[in-house]
């Protein structure tokens, strides 16, 4: 039985663009939702070694930039704040190394700073400076993670 992080790796093949690779797209895309109960768009950036421990009620937009080494909990939401931004390219740039915790909502053109953590639940509509770690509705840092 595949893992959600196989099922994205078979969708983001990476070649030219081609009704074969529409059709690829689409079938992981439907493979991923009804499997896993979570919508990732296959037109968003993935970077290497994306990790999903619990793998259900994840919502990824398509205008989203996901680094290295990054981790996204349960019922995590990466998306444009409102009606027609995404059609901006106004979506959140997760940085590498990064932790999202269950629950944690990131709306808008923001920017997820490289080894932060955002703790489970928050909700984050401004961009966050590395190494921190964000609580809360709005999301606050709470300190600044030693190196």
């Amino acid at each position: 039985d595949s893992s959600l992080e196989d099922y994205l790796r078979q969708m983001l093949v990476v070649g030219r663009y081609s009704f074969i690779n529409d059709i690829r797209e689409r079938y992981f895309e439907k493979k991923i939702r009804n499997k896993f109960s979570c919508y990732i768009n296959p037109k968003a950036k993935y970077g290497k070694d994306i990790r999903f421990p619990h793998p259900v009620g994840i919502v990824i937009g398509e205008g989203c930039n996901i680094g290295n080494n990054v981790t996204i909990f349960q019922n995590v939401t990466l998306g444009a704040a409102r009606l027609g931004e995404g059609k901006e390219g106004r979506y959140p740039n997760i940085e590498d190394d990064v932790t999202i915790f269950a629950g944690v909502v990131v709306i808008g053109d923001v920017i997820i700073g490289k080894g932060s953590t955002l703790g489970a639940n928050s909700v984050v509509t401004s961009s966050v400076q590395p190494n921190s770690v964000i609580v809360g509705i709005p999301g606050r840092s709470k300190e600044a993670k030693s190196e």
